[in-house]
């Protein structure tokens, strides 16, 4: 623009001038509602991440458990690897025994009958009965997974498994009848009463397994602790097991959680 004096001066509103006070064309800030959107969709998208994150670790977890095949197999196999001969020795009990042997003589039987008295031997001896299960017939169906993974192994009753009788505490007393021989009759019924005390340990073993439930006990913490670990590493992790006797098949021994 030129005044009349013959000087410009710029137009004003031109491109290149702004009033003061009024912005120019540098970036604007967004409102704060909009700044407060912003976050809200911010904290929605890390919650659906993070949500899609579970699920996936979920279904690795899935993917990776083992299944009830590949369990039963595991069973199976620690088992088998932990008997030795197809009989898995879970415990014993120390006994005392008492055996009694008598030889009565007469002059003449039938004639004379002169009865030369009765010689007796009784022979008291400590042993050790050795006691298991016997897996000569275990089968992968005596093995049951639950759903709440829990394992569930039948087993034989306990069975005595060795007789080791202690020689030198035997106790032996003799009585020699009064026409016998010591050198004869007398360690006769010694040598019979010693035979028999294996047979007599071996009585005493098989009833304690019949009448008491320690032994069902110590078989059942035996065959949980051969299962613990190999379940644990086969992926089962603390799982519950259950054993039980095929004689006894409603009713669990025990159970470990």
């Amino acid at each position: 623009m030129i005044d009349p004096g013959g000087r410009s001066h710029p137009l004003s509103g031109g491109a290149d001038e702004a009033p003061a006070g009024v912005p120019g064309d540098g970036p604007r800030r967004p409102p704060p509602f909009a700044r407060g959107r912003s976050r809200w969709v911010g904290l929605l998208a890390a919650v659906a991440l993070t949500a899609i994150a579970v699920v996936l670790v979920l279904r690795a977890m899935r993917m990776l458990r083992p299944t009830s095949e590949e369990i039963r197999g595991a069973v199976y196999a620690a088992i088998q690897r932990e008997s030795a001969e197809t009989f898995l020795v879970t415990g014993f009990v120390d006994l005392t025994a008492t055996t009694t042997v008598r030889n009565t003589k007469r002059l003449l039987p039938g004639i004379i009958g002169l009865n030369l008295g009765t010689t007796s031997a009784t022979v008291r001896m400590p042993g050790r009965v050795s006691y298991g299960v016997d897996l000569a017939g275990f089968r992968l169906e005596h093995i049951r997974i639950g759903p709440d993974t829990s394992v569930t192994v039948t087993v034989s009753p306990p069975a005595v498994w060795a007789i080791e009788p202690v020689l030198e505490d035997m106790e032996v007393e003799t009585d020699v009848g009064w026409a016998r021989l010591y050198s004869r009759s007398g360690r006769q019924v010694e040598q019979e009463a010693i035979r028999l005390m294996e047979t007599a340990l071996r009585a005493q073993g098989e009833a304690h397994l019949r009448d008491s439930d320690q032994p069902r006990r110590n078989t059942a913490r035996a065959v949980q602790g051969i299962l613990g670990p190999t379940l644990a590493a086969a992926g089962v992790h603390a799982p519950r097991i259950v054993v039980l006797f095929s004689d006894r098949p409603s009713i669990p021994t025990e159970v470990i959680e």
